[in-house]
């Protein structure tokens, strides 16, 4: 889903492939498992993974590309993803599921941000990417939570909230530095923080002992993107997969997302007409 280049960051897109493959698994569970089951628990809490991988990885290789962008190359890609997420959306919308703006909208929203502070310095751009972050998830991620208990989407027509914008906003301070250990630092608060509120590792561990062992995947989950993120500044030098396979993944990460979706939504219709 982005530009090709002639050096490539083969752990980032190892990183896009895990977010793919799990990706998949997750849509499977949540689209054509009955969601009552144990086991659907269990596989979707793996698929958690992959959406905060998606905009760690967009976060972190908008700010390391950020001489090679240009302006008129992100407005396409914009334009793209808003035209695709609303085709996505409508057609989930006909299937009769849950009215919400594709998670392409978001993708979106991110690099708009960017759009915009395109000639400024690349740290601007990234504390602006988190103090919009900051700013949307106000509500949903810190009063909601104080005053009723309860965590909601700050706008319930966005699939997956203010979230995104905090995961693209730690992988993009990473990416703006990725040997500074002060960056690192705060790319790594950010991400915690985040994990906290969605994706509490300690709460989905009381849960898997004494509620429902399935929400084990939901522990391990968040700890694995833990130590995934922690290993990106690590990775130039300790990893060095050059597979043709995992290459291929990560360009055509949009166009794998497309027809994936297309081959559920064609299941869904047999079904509802059997």
């Amino acid at each position: 889903m982005f530009m090709n280049t002639s050096t490539r960051d083969t752990y980032i897109d190892f990183l896009k492939l895990l977010a793919i493959f799990f990706m998949i698994l997750d849509h499977i569970a949540y689209y054509l498992m009955p969601a009552d089951l144990p086991s659907t628990t269990f596989i979707r809490g793996f698929g958690r993974i992959a959406m905060p991988l998606f905009f760690i990885t967009h976060g972190y290789l908008l700010a390391y590309r950020s001489a090679s962008l240009s302006s008129d190359w992100l407005q396409v890609r914009i334009g793209y993803f808003i035209v695709i997420g609303a085709f996505f959306t409508g057609i989930l919308h006909a299937l009769n599921q849950p009215f919400m703006l594709n998670i392409l909208i978001q993708f979106a929203c991110v690099e708009i941000c960017w759009l915009f502070t395109l000639k400024r310095h690349v740290l601007f751009r990234i504390s602006l990417v988190f103090i919009i972050a900051c700013y949307l998830a106000g509500y949903d991620l810190f009063i909601n939570w104080l005053f009723t208990g309860e965590l909601y989407y700050i706008y319930h027509s966005i699939e997956y909230g203010a979230y995104p914008l905090f995961y693209s906003a730690a992988g993009s301070i990473l990416g703006y530095a990725p040997r500074s250990k002060f960056f690192q630092t705060l790319a790594t608060l950010i991400l915690v923080t985040t994990l906290s509120f969605q994706y509490n590792i300690f709460i989905y561990g009381i849960f898997s002992v004494i509620v429902n062992w399935s929400f084990i995947s939901w522990f391990l989950t968040s700890l694995s993107l833990l130590v995934l993120f922690w290993y990106i500044p690590q990775s130039s030098q300790n990893f060095r997969i050059t597979s043709p396979a995992i290459t291929f993944v990560s360009r055509h990460a949009f166009v794998i997302y497309f027809f994936h979706l297309q081959l559920i939504f064609i299941v869904l219709l047999a079904f509802s007409h059997a």
